[in-house]
């Protein structure tokens, strides 16, 4: 962005030294005729003509020098320009724009992103968002310049979608890719899960076999059965009798 800033500026200033010129040279020409007059502000070629091969006047030199600067410059910044303004793009076998890369959780995953710039392969970075959210991800750069690569060795516990962003910048351009990893849930992943789910049974049910250990413990500490009375059957020394509250019997 700066270079195309920089570039601009100059191009104004040269582009202002060529009209400037043209209006001094014109003024030669209108003297002859209007006709030459407008032809030497509207036509280049012919501006070039008059003033070198037809004018021939002692204060023509300066018009003419700054009329050919600006002429020169302005072309040379415009192909400067232009070629600064040439977008580098994805190329083959970069996954395309909002495409779901597919892989298998537990499964190596991997991919290339590929740019291409007419200006110079050199000077293109390509870097990848959402790499921090992927544990274990790498994107390094490729073998040839503009060439990236992505790898992932994933665990079956990595099975879901991940949204990610593919840039890549010549520092006058910059551009995007969107891009969705989709990590399926196969046998691997099955068993897993499955793995997971009875750990967390057995740990449940070993939880609860030493919280029921625990609580016999503490009865026996206390000389108590889960009834309130003495392993022997009897109620403990301090308790008094439960009152019997039935009817006595008619004899």
């Amino acid at each position: 962005m700066v270079l195309a800033i920089i570039t601009l500026a100059l191009l104004g200033i040269t582009l202002a030294a060529f009209l400037i010129g043209s209006v001094w040279l014109s003024k030669f020409a209108f003297r002859l005729s209007p006709v030459k007059g407008l032809a030497v502000l509207l036509l280049p070629p012919y501006t070039f003509y008059f003033a070198f091969y037809e004018l021939d006047n002692d204060s023509k030199d300066r018009p003419t020098a700054l009329w050919m600067f600006g002429l020169v410059a302005s072309i040379l910044l415009v192909l400067v320009f232009s070629n600064a303004l040439r977008v580098p793009y994805f190329v083959d076998p970069t996954p395309e724009e909002n495409s779901v890369v597919q892989g298998v959780a537990g499964e190596l995953v991997v991919f290339d992103a590929v740019i291409f710039d007419l200006d110079s392969q050199d000077s293109v970075t390509i870097k990848l968002d959402g790499l921090e959210n992927l544990e274990g991800a790498e994107f390094k750069p490729g073998a040839d310049p503009g060439t990236a690569v992505f790898s992932w060795k994933t665990r079956p516990e990595d099975a879901g979608t991940y949204r990610m962003q593919l840039r890549a910048s010549d520092f006058a351009n910059d551009i995007e890719r969107p891009l969705q990893l989709n990590l399926k849930c196969e046998d691997a992943c099955k068993a897993a899960k499955a793995a997971k789910i009875a750990a967390a049974q057995a740990k449940a049910a070993e939880e609860a076999r030493l919280a029921e250990e625990a609580r016999k413990a503490a009865e026996a500490a206390n000389g108590t059965t889960p009834d309130g009375t003495t392993p022997g059957g009897t109620t403990p020394p301090g308790s008094a009798p439960e009152p019997n509250n039935a009817a006595p019997k008619n004899p």
